[in-house]
């Protein structure tokens, strides 16, 4: 079984106090880098460079794990007006990617970008069912390829050969008028 293994880090932000930011990363295992170039100085980036991603529990004083919420917790740290932003991209091997990011505001507000969400908007150009392994997780509500078998029957039930114009739309018109419109792109 292969393990996940990804990258993660921040956008430089200004924080309240460095030294109470510094305790609270060192606590979970993050990795604090201060800016030195132009308009970095006074500010800080943090990372999680092990591969594990951000962290989601920590130890207790009684060495259980106990639940992070960290952006919560990262926008307490925050100055009024800045606006952290932590992005995470990762794999198991190539059997699938993940990424996503998200901005943190001193209010501890959050607005959430995923990957994934991709596939729901490739879901409105596709005309084909789409999979991801074994998943039909983006299939069209109406099925495209129930849809081709249940024409494809209709077809071969029909005797094209003696079908006039009329007939042959009598013959579409009822084959359509019972599929509510909202069925189709």
């Amino acid at each position: 079984m292969a393990t996940w293994c990804g990258s993660s880090r921040s956008n430089y932000f200004t924080v309240k106090d460095t030294g109470a930011f510094r305790v609270w990363a060192d606590q979970l295992g993050i990795d604090v880098w201060e800016g030195d170039g132009p308009g970095l100085s006074g500010r800080f980036a943090i990372a999680v460079v092990d591969g594990s991603g951000w962290p989601s529990t920590r130890y207790s004083h009684d060495g259980d794990d106990v639940d992070v919420d960290l952006t919560a917790e990262l926008a307490t740290h925050l100055v009024d007006g800045a606006v952290a932003i932590i992005m995470e991209t990762g794999a198991e091997k190539l059997r699938y990617l993940t990424g996503w990011a998200q901005a943190i505001n001193s209010r501890g507000e959050t607005r959430t970008l995923n990957l994934e969400d991709i596939y729901k908007i490739a879901v409105r150009w596709r005309t084909v069912d789409m999979v991801k392994g074994e998943s039909t997780f983006a299939a069209v509500p109406w099925g495209i390829e129930a849809r081709l078998a249940e024409e494809a029957q209709v077809a071969a039930g029909t005797d094209w050969a003696h079908v006039d114009r009329e007939g042959f739309a009598q013959a579409m018109g009822a084959f359509y008028r019972d599929k509510p419109r909202t069925q189709f792109p």
